[in-house]
């Protein structure tokens, strides 16, 4: 019995450590949510300074600002994968020459505006759209820590419930032995006392 909660008492210990990494990874994946969210604000502050919305083209550089467009994601270090790069040529393939056309179209600078101004929004959207990218990949890892994190509570508590079973168990046990050793004393005692009834009354006195 001993042993199995011994065995138990490291199998807590670890599970505790790996509740707690895991609680500490998800803390610091939500941080890393936050501080995207915390750029992704500043990015829109910097297109609202550069074209307010009292300015002539708000409007349309807004729309250039918030488009989305499809191209090849990147992980939170960067790297382009290349599945994804594949799969996005491969819808492109798809698309007919009319939805190229209008996508070329958006893409003008609108008449009377200024160059280096447009191309300030585009260089903004840019950006956006990486805080975006990253934002996707940060919510993904959120997802598998809170999953990894839930799951070693479980693990913990379980173990938890099997400690408290090995220690009633070995509770229940020694009370048991104290009391069948009890018992036998008390019975030793009785066939003593039995006995030296039998005995002559010098005997006794000895």
């Amino acid at each position: 019995m001993k042993e199995n909660l011994n065995l138990a008492c490291q199998k807590q210990h670890d599970a505790s450590t790996a509740s707690s990494d895991s609680f500490l990874l998800l803390a610091a994946k939500k941080n890393d949510r936050d501080v995207c969210q915390t750029h992704e604000k500043a990015i829109l502050s910097e297109f609202l300074n550069a074209v307010p919305k009292q300015h002539q083209f708000h409007k349309p550089l807004l729309k250039v600002f918030s488009k989305k467009l499809k191209r090849s994601k990147k992980n939170i270090s960067g790297n382009t994968s290349e599945d994804e790069t594949n799969e996005d040529e491969e819808d492109s393939e798809l698309e007919g020459e009319d939805d190229n056309s209008d996508s070329e179209e958006d893409e003008t600078c609108p008449a009377g505006c200024n160059i280096s101004l447009y191309e300030q929004v585009i260089e903004l959207r840019e950006r956006r759209l990486d805080q975006e990218d990253i934002f996707a990949d940060i919510k993904c890892a959120i997802n598998e820590a809170q999953k990894a994190y839930d799951r070693h509570v479980q693990q913990e508590k379980q173990i938890q419930r099997d400690v408290c079973s090995y220690v009633e168990d070995i509770h229940s046990f020694q009370t048991k032995k104290t009391a069948n050793t009890e018992q036998a004393l008390f019975t030793n005692s009785i066939a003593y006392e039995s006995a030296l009834r039998l005995l002559p009354p010098k005997c006794r006195q000895r």
